[in-house]
């Protein structure tokens, strides 16, 4: 890559505002309501794949 051939070990690197925003994300997941959202979000994708299914559609699985 020229980018590092140019500016080796100069490219990207640690960034506190990743760090912060997978802090953020983690802690969301822990909460019920997110569980909860992630449950309506399994049940409706088995309900679309039976729906499809119905309609001779193959589901890849």
């Amino acid at each position: 890559m020229i980018g590092r051939g140019i500016f080796p070990g100069q490219q990207g690197g640690p960034h506190i505002n990743k760090f912060a925003a997978i802090a953020v994300a983690f802690k969301i997941a822990q909460t019920e309501n997110f569980k909860r959202l992630q449950e309506r979000t399994v049940e409706n994708a088995v309900a679309l794949s039976g729906g499809l299914q119905k309609r001779d559609l193959r589901i890849a699985g």
